[in-house]
């Protein structure tokens, strides 16, 4: 039985505070996805084929499981040698999404590079988050060494 002081605005804001409570709780499992994948890896390292196709770069790669929309960083750092005359481009993959291209133009050789990546709007679920490397035909193939991936889950809950 309700008392004369409680009201339907009451059971409102509790609802909607349940509601809050809820979702604030799917915020912080979903944070908790966030991490870094590092390989360090002596020279010689992974070597990639002058094969014009899209290889994933090993051990570069992370499973998020989210419970709501999110958006997803994405940072990776490594250190590489390609020959001279040749091309390397890397992406990022979030599931089935491919994400922005980048084309190495540095002739330096070995070099470094760190590219970021934005997924907005993830829908919840599973999610496999790579990073890629596609070589241009070249008279020598492509190696990377040291490597890192961050991956930052960013929950859009309103």
């Amino acid at each position: 039985m309700l008392s004369s002081n409680v009201g339907e605005g009451d059971f409102a804001r509790a609802s909607q505070y349940n509601n809050l409570r809820a979702d604030l709780v799917n915020a912080v499992k979903d944070l908790k996805q966030s991490g870094t994948v590092v390989s360090v890896v002596a020279w010689p390292s992974t070597s990639f084929p002058n094969a014009e196709q899209w290889y994933d770069i090993d051990s570069l790669s992370k499973v998020v499981s989210t419970a709501a929309t999110c958006d997803i960083m994405i940072t990776m750092t490594c250190a590489f040698s390609g020959n001279l005359a040749g091309e390397e481009w890397f992406r990022a993959v979030v599931g089935a999404t491919v994400l922005e291209t980048y084309k190495d133009d540095n002739n330096d050789d070995p070099h470094m590079r760190t590219l970021h990546w934005y997924a907005a709007n993830v829908a919840a679920g599973s999610h496999t988050v790579k990073c890629q490397i596609y070589r241009v035909p070249s008279l020598a193939s492509c190696e990377i060494r040291e490597r890192r991936m961050s991956v930052i889950v960013i929950p859009r809950y309103v």
